[in-house]
């Protein structure tokens, strides 16, 4: 059981590491096109940027530049929170892969390659707030699959918790609630008749719907969305 901590961690701090590193080179030094002035204004001043509001964001990076701003200047905060919260996410899917597939190197690698998808590598780099709405939705699933494993009603209402503060940070942040509950009450039940547990590939196809969900809304190209 050391054993397999220890790899578990190892192949999350790697992903988290590298990406981080990845993110931090190439961050934008200020603001960016489309909504990053929005949300640095909201940010700043408390205010209520277009619908559906991301509130929570707010209050996050509004309490995260009191730390970092007078350090290294309002929006280059801002943005490196974007790459602290992708980074973070990949790391959980790392975790994710190295329990469905015993092969950290394969997580490792998997963690990195969703990373460096042009759409999620673009929200890492800057004001953004489906930066935290994917580690918010990734840590709903990797919840879910912590309640797969055992009987303990504690993951299911934590997972009830993150799910709401996702509402209160965007939308899109709950788009893995469905298949976390699918994951933990369908794990449970088959347990309980001794059927044969969800299919890796299963589990690997849900984590590539939410990566497109995530990655796919918004392309460099594109125009901004409201």
């Amino acid at each position: 059981m050391g054993r397999v901590t220890r790899s578990l961690k190892r192949a999350e701090f790697a992903a988290f590491a590298t990406l981080l590193l990845v993110y931090v080179a190439t961050l934008a030094p200020g603001v960016t096109l489309w909504d990053s002035g929005e949300f640095l204004a909201a940010i700043h001043s408390l205010g209520i940027p277009h619908p559906p509001g991301t509130p929570l964001y707010i209050l996050i990076g509004n309490v995260w530049a009191l730390l970092w701003a007078p350090l290294v200047g309002f929006a280059y905060s801002i943005n490196l929170l974007s790459a602290l919260c992708t980074a973070a996410a990949c790391a959980l899917m790392a975790n994710l892969f190295t329990r469905w597939t015993g092969d950290k190197i394969a997580a490792y690698a998997a963690a990195v390659c969703a990373g460096a998808m042009s759409s999620v590598w673009l929200s890492a780099t800057e004001t953004e707030v489906y930066s935290a709405a994917l580690l918010i939705g990734c840590l709903i699933f990797w919840i879910g699959e912590n309640a797969s494993e055992g009987r303990d009603t504690k993951w299911l209402f934590l997972g009830a918790y993150i799910a709401g503060l996702g509402f209160a940070l965007h939308l899109t942040a709950l788009l893995t609630a469905p298949a976390a509950l699918y994951l933990a009450a369908s794990r449970a039940r088959w347990r309980e008749h001794r059927q044969y547990r969800i299919d890796r590939r299963d589990r690997v196809h849900a984590c590539a719907r939410l990566w497109n969900q995530q990655g796919g809304r918004r392309r460099p190209d594109a125009q901004p969305r409201r």
